[in-house]
């Protein structure tokens, strides 16, 4: 008697789904254990090969020659993982993909990221992402300042591009407001300069600037991108706010309250769940915006 094995993160309305279905017999004829990762699942198999089905699902409702903007959580570098959310965003020629922090192509700077940069660059998409605590800052900064559909960035490639913060940008009619950054609670086992650099943290000139441009588009943006979240939203997650990053906290929870917006996406809690407040926390799932 055959049964289907099921190993997934659990299917909702609304989620990305990364499953895969494997056939296996109840009486041991074919043998297989399973192996989550952090960037896809891995399927060991002995004995007889089951047939797999790796599946991929987004919540988006494409219009017909219309590009469409995804956004996603911390990739912290893995280049399996950008690959996977290719397809797993079904990325069409035109499309943009959003990474809320923690990008992480350009940690170490060496030869491999700058190749997968390179290839990236090929592709018909546009990559982005907003600043996390765990990026080489330097790295970004080298890259030439320019403004992009209303925002400044570095643009690191011809079409992967950090969206700096305190912008708001406009994509396919949509105001974005972004801003990266977020406290290190890991900093005690880092070497400054090597693996974590103090611009993780906003100053008061990205303050400022974020002030400013909101004002300039009436404390309305249709979505907000961000690393962390508000203080408040820390506390409702069920967490403490870090002491380091209560500025940048405090901050968040001033726009949660005083800018009007459609929904709000962050990463940095390595988590995927929606909270108050129209606040979502990205890390594997993919949502178009």
């Amino acid at each position: 008697m055959d049964s289907s094995f099921v190993m997934g993160r659990g299917i909702e309305p609304r989620r990305s789904i990364v499953m895969i279905i494997a056939q296996a017999s109840v009486s041991g004829e074919w043998k297989f254990d399973g192996i989550f990762c952090e960037t896809c699942f891995l399927l060991r198999k002995s004995l007889q090969k089951p047939p797999v089905l790796l599946l991929y699902s987004v919540q988006c409702s494409r219009k017909k020659g219309k590009a469409v903007i995804y956004v996603t959580g911390d990739t912290h570098g893995e280049q399996a993982r950008m690959l996977l959310l290719e397809k797993q965003a079904g990325l069409q020629a035109g499309d943009t993909l959003i990474v809320c922090g923690d990008f992480g192509y350009l940690f170490l700077n060496d030869r491999s990221e700058n190749a997968f940069l390179d290839d990236l660059e090929k592709k018909p998409y546009t990559y982005c992402f907003v600043d996390g605590n765990h990026e080489n800052f330097p790295a970004i900064f080298q890259y030439p300042q320019e403004t992009w559909n209303g925002g400044s960035v570095h643009r690191v490639r011809r079409n992967v591009l950090h969206l700096m913060r305190g912008q708001v940008f406009v994509l396919e009619g949509k105001r974005i407001f972004t801003m990266g950054g977020a406290y290190s609670i890991d900093r005690a086992t880092r070497k400054e300069g090597d693996s974590w650099w103090r611009q993780e943290l906003p100053d008061n000139d990205e303050y400022h600037q974020a002030y400013r441009n909101l004002s300039r588009h009436g404390n309305t943006v249709d979505y907000i991108l961000t690393h962390t979240m508000p203080r408040e939203a820390i506390l409702r997650y069920g967490r403490y706010p870090d002491v380091h990053d209560m500025e940048l906290t405090g901050f968040l929870e001033w726009v949660m309250y005083e800018v009007k917006y459609t929904h709000w996406y962050c990463g940095h809690w390595h988590d995927d769940c929606d909270l108050p407040q129209h606040i979502t926390l990205l890390w594997h799932d993919v949502r178009a915006l």
